[in-house]
């Protein structure tokens, strides 16, 4: 009898507990004979299949093979379901087995490698490397790259975004970190440069072609699904992750940085490159010798944007809120955010400067702003006067005297004089004033009770000697108004 491979695991497993060949033989329910032939043996009895093996996928192999010939993509799963509706028993992982075997391989692309001559050519990417507490903030952490197509130097920077204007400004500090420019940069497609990509037609970003244009380098995409085109910039973003830094500790992104650079200067540029085998630096003594040279001044990468001045003054800019000079109050201004400082401009005129914050939810103030701003009472004094000043002299005495009287609120006296001039004449009303104004009567009941009754000259006389009475002062105090019930109240009380 040929032992099964377990059984013989068991009966060693059970000889060395120190069962004998009969209890062996009773707990595997075997013969005491081919127990003892086993043990006994020079040779451990080998290890045979008893029947030939008969896959379950025999009946189907025929039907995969024709699939796979006409649709050579087809999945294990969608083949797996197909036979299985044709009554196929096996399991799935029988089939994906079996269609790894029989499946063609796939020929790989093959790309041919290209170089530049010195000068020519630099390629851009981007890259995400995690996040990173940005002044509180929780930001994303990107990788600007730059490496040139000959001598292979490159510079990287970090930064929290990776819009068109960062993207501008660290062109700018690798033309100037370099001392100059290529003839040509390649892309990635990325949507700050290229709007659309056809593969027959590319169309640039406005902007970008014309912050290309300033430094006179040409911007080139490469095919669509196709970065390895752009395989050295590639491979140095690989390289950055590995060598530099992945375990490397910042506390700031400044930090980061200055530790960027230093990292490009002592061990990037001078390691022997596994292409060129040559170091970078030396190499680049070639390179540089051809390279365009930067322009004499910087070209505006500022962000511009335009903004409404809120009533008390501030421009909402990026999170936080910049103060502007108060006659520009409620006005459109123009906002153009460098990366240190925020510029304000109204009809092409700077009208304000402020540090750009990093924080956020911040009121950035300057009081320079707000001198000379008129206060609230002084402007609605003069409001009042030159409304005043429409009765004549006698109209702006009146004011004055109200202001200088002992009436509580007197601009609500005024308010409601000035109310006068809805429905009835100014030159009514200019009577009244007067009249009050000689009796010292400035109360606006004593005027609005003159110009409702239009005071008939006849009864004037009548009027004058009435308010003329010696010993009264018309200037009474306001006192507070009762309810008609306080006084039934007072009444009942009295008479018990």
């Amino acid at each position: 009898m040929a032992l099964k491979l377990e059984e013989r695991l068991m009966i060693e497993y059970l000889r060395n507990k120190g069962y004998g060949i009969r209890r062996i033989a009773r707990e595997l329910g075997i013969s005491r004979i081919t127990v003892k032939r086993y043990l006994e043996g020079p040779n451990m009895p080998k290890y045979c299949r008893t029947a030939p093996y008969i896959s379950k996928l025999n009946s189907y192999k025929e039907h995969i093979a024709n699939r796979l010939q006409d649709y050579p993509d087809l999945t294990s799963f969608k083949l797996y379901n197909e036979i299985k509706n044709k009554g196929f028993e096996g399991s799935y992982r029988a089939v994906a087995y079996y269609l790894k075997k029989v499946r063609p391989v796939k020929e790989g692309k093959v790309f041919l490698r290209y170089e530049t001559e010195p000068g020519e050519e630099a390629q851009v990417d981007w890259s995400e490397f995690g996040r990173i507490n940005y002044y509180g903030r929780d930001c994303k952490l990107y990788c600007f790259s730059f490496v040139w197509g000959y001598s292979r130097r490159h510079y990287i920077e970090f930064t929290v975004s990776c819009d068109i204007q960062t993207l501008m400004r660290c062109h700018q500090h690798a033309f100037e970190y370099f001392g100059g420019v290529p003839k040509k940069i390649l892309y990635d497609n990325m949507a700050q440069v290229v709007k659309f990509n056809t593969g027959d037609r590319v169309e640039f970003n406005e902007k970008f072609l014309n912050f290309a244009l300033y430094y006179g380098f040409l911007p080139d995409a490469c095919d669509v699904l196709a970065p390895h085109q752009k395989g050295k910039v590639e491979r140095v973003i690989e390289y950055i992750r590995a060598s530099f830094f992945c375990g490397e500790k910042f506390s700031s992104l400044e930090e980061l940085n200055a530790k960027a650079i230093n990292w490009c200067q002592q061990i990037a540029d001078v390691r022997i490159h596994g292409t060129t085998h040559e170091k970078p630096s030396d190499r680049w003594e070639v390179e540089k010798q051809v390279i365009l040279p930067l322009p004499k001044t910087d070209y505006d990468t500022r962000k511009v944007e335009h903004r409404l001045v809120m009533k008390d003054c501030y421009i909402n800019f990026e999170g936080n809120c910049y103060l502007v000079p108060w006659q520009y109050a409620r006005k459109t201004v123009m906002v153009k955010a460098s990366e240190q400082v925020l510029s304000v401009y109204c009809d092409d005129k700077c009208i304000a400067q402020h540090a750009l914050s990093k924080q956020k939810g911040r009121y950035i103030r300057n009081p320079e702003y707000l001198k000379g701003i008129p206060r609230v009472a002084d402007n609605r004094k003069q409001k009042y006067r030159q409304a005043f000043s429409e009765f004549g002299d006698i109209g702006v005495k009146y004011f004055d005297e109200v202001l200088s009287s002992s009436l509580s609120n007197p601009y609500q006296h005024l308010g409601k004089v000035l109310k006068l001039k809805q429905n009835y004449p100014i030159k009514d009303i200019t009577k009244s004033i007067e009249v009050a104004l000689k009796f010292k009567a400035l109360q606006s009941k004593t005027i609005i009770n003159l110009v409702r009754r239009q005071i008939p000259p006849h009864s004037l006389n009548r009027l004058e000697r009435i308010l003329s009475i010696p010993g009264l002062d018309y200037n009474f105090q306001e006192v507070e108004a009762r309810p008609l019930e306080f006084y039934e109240w007072v009444v009942r009380d009295k008479n018990g």
